[in-house]
């Protein structure tokens, strides 16, 4: 009877080292995967971050190229400017020098 008390002990004792090993097992299957998500957010999150920076790259340039064009046009402004002055003095020296003739 204490051999049959000591197999029936030992045999609860292995029906709940089996349940304990299953429940890790599943525990290390749920884990696996949350990392595997987790991996996975991560490579989408870098993927939206490095075409985030790819545009700003872009708006960069053409914001640059939009800076120069306005440096242009305000030098050509500017000598267009000095342009009419000088003209607008011809103009004021030959209308004086027709009324005095």
């Amino acid at each position: 009877k204490k051999i049959e008390a000591d197999i029936r002990a030992l045999n609860d004792e292995h029906g709940k080292q089996t349940l304990m090993i299953q429940q890790m097992k599943n525990d290390h299957d749920t884990l696996k995967n949350m990392a595997l998500d987790e991996k996975e957010q991560l490579r989408l999150a870098n993927l939206r971050a490095k075409d985030a920076q790819d545009r700003f790259n872009d708006m960069d340039t053409f914001v640059k190229i939009l800076e120069q064009r306005v440096a242009d046009g305000a030098t050509g402004l500017k000598s267009t400017r000095m342009n009419l002055e000088d003209l607008n003095n011809a103009t004021l020296k030959l209308h004086e020098d027709h009324e005095n003739t």
